[in-house]
């Protein structure tokens, strides 16, 4: 029995490479002798990344629009931006 979930194709590709991205984003802020500072900032961001990208995904499944695909392709790096300047103010 074969399920795929109802949602365009061209989500396909751009959510492997993200998810590619952050695996050796992942594993390049868990090597840094910063005490693991980095890293949590970094799970973070891929935390708020994947939420944004299921509410995406969930508000047009079948007709993507250019700038959702180029979200998902490369959106972890401003919101690691973010996470990164919030995190000197708390």
């Amino acid at each position: 029995m074969k399920t795929r979930l109802p949602i365009s194709e061209k989500y396909r590709k751009p959510v492997f490479e993200a998810l590619a991205v952050q695996i050796v984003l992942g594993i390049f802020f868990a090597l840094l002798l910063d005490g693991g500072y980095l890293a949590k900032i970094f799970g973070i961001g891929v935390a708020a990344f994947w939420v944004g990208v299921a509410l995406l995904i969930s508000r047009n499944r079948q007709t993507p629009a250019q700038i959702d695909i180029s979200l998902i392709r490369i959106g972890i790096f401003p919101l690691f931006l973010i996470a990164l300047i919030m995190s000197k103010f708390v």
